[in-house]
Order: structure tokens, then sequence, then C-alpha cells
């Protein structure tokens, strides 16, 4: 069998053997391409599986009634206090503050609530006159 010699070829090796030279050559590039792309995709999903802290609001949070101007608070999210905007317009100046509500969460604080405040005694209706 008569060898043929590549243009490219300076060694003179067949055509032949240098298509096999190739293919190799070539097999290994596909070979190191996929090890890459499958590091790569191990690599980013570590990064997208891994836990989003959770979303976090303040600690301090207002809410608005937009139907009642009177009714903006101010929640503490970590102790639960509540505050109520107030404006005092029986001091000079005026001032807006946020005004501590209190809050009665159980039985036994109302209970001590209305003991401290007291409870206002009910109208007796008018008896009627005849």
């Amino acid at each position: 069998m008569q060898k043929y010699l590549s243009p490219f070829s300076e060694s003179g090796r067949s055509v032949q053997t240098m298509l096999a030279l190739k293919g190799k050559i070539m097999l290994k590039s596909i070979r190191c391409f996929l090890m890459i792309l499958t590091l790569s995709v191990v690599s980013l999903s570590n990064v997208f599986a891994q836990p989003s802290a959770p979303i976090q609001n303040g600690r301090f949070q207002i809410f608005i009634n937009p139907n009642a101007r009177a009714d903006t608070f101010l929640v503490d999210t970590q102790t639960g206090k509540v505050w109520q905007l107030t404006k005092f317009t029986d001091v000079k100046g005026e001032p807006t503050v946020w005004n501590r509500m209190d809050r009665l969460d159980d039985d036994k604080q109302a209970f001590e609530f209305f003991l401290q405040h007291g409870i206002k005694e009910t109208e007796k209706p008018a008896t009627p006159t005849q």
C-alpha cells in the first residue's frame, strides 16, 4: 500500500494516521470540555441549592389606615409593643409624638387594667313620668 502524503504533514505520515491522530485530539478536547461543563454545573447547583436567608423586614413597622388620619401605628415586631401617632393640641407647638398604647394579652392583664383604671358606672335610663 502506498502512503499518501498530506500537504500538512512533514513527517510523511499517511492521511489515515493523521485523521486518527486528529480524532484522538478531538476526543480529548470533547472530554475536557464535558469535564469542565460538568464541574461548572455541579458548582452552580451547590450555589443555587443553598437556602437563602429569609427576607427580613425591619424591626419597627408603620401601619397607616388610609381612611382615617388618626390611625397611624408603629409596631415593634420583636416585642409586640404598639405606639399611636398622636398630636398634642393642648401643648405649646402642638408636637406630634408616638404615644405608647397598652395592650391586653390575657384575662389577667385585663383584670389588672380594670382594677387600676376603674370601670365607669352605667347611667340609669330616666324613668318616664306619668
